[in-house]
């Protein structure tokens, strides 16, 4: 019994090693070009935007949210309007933490939402990869007492 037991432990070791040896999978998209990328982005959404396996370096995906002020010339209504275009996308930003910021600008700003597990883009919380890790030890700890 003693050999299946350190069987099973590395069978586990291995799958979460394998979970972080694999590329960030982030959804990729602007909603300039696809609708389906604006929020909220709802789980019927999910289903048509498409996933991007990110390069080997790539350490975040991404969602930035921009919203700019227009106001009209007055020759064609004279009002005010929003515009606001999101995008979705792998990021290279080493050492940047997860969360997101807001930049104000001329008439405009943006939000920038950063996360490091895979397809977190969405806007939807998902738990990090150290969930893993941590059942992975649990498990492996509880077949080794037995």
């Amino acid at each position: 019994m003693p050999h299946s037991r350190e069987m099973w432990l590395y069978l586990l070791s291995l799958s979460c090693l394998i979970s972080y040896g694999l590329s960030l999978n982030c959804y990729e998209c602007q909603s300039k070009d696809d609708t389906v990328c604006l929020d909220p982005f709802t789980d019927s959404r999910k289903e048509v935007v498409g996933e991007a396996e990110c390069g080997e370096k790539a350490t975040h995906c991404v969602k930035y949210k921009t919203i700019m002020h227009l106001l009209d010339s007055g020759f064609i209504t004279g009002r005010a309007r929003e515009i606001v275009v999101t995008s979705r996308f792998c990021l290279i930003k080493p050492g940047a933490s997860d969360g997101c910021t807001a930049v104000e600008g001329d008439g405009s700003f943006y939000i920038q939402c950063l996360c490091s597990t895979d397809n977190c883009n969405s806007g939807w919380s998902l738990l990090p990869n150290i969930f893993v890790i941590l059942i992975t030890c649990l498990t492996a700890s509880w077949f080794l007492r037995r």
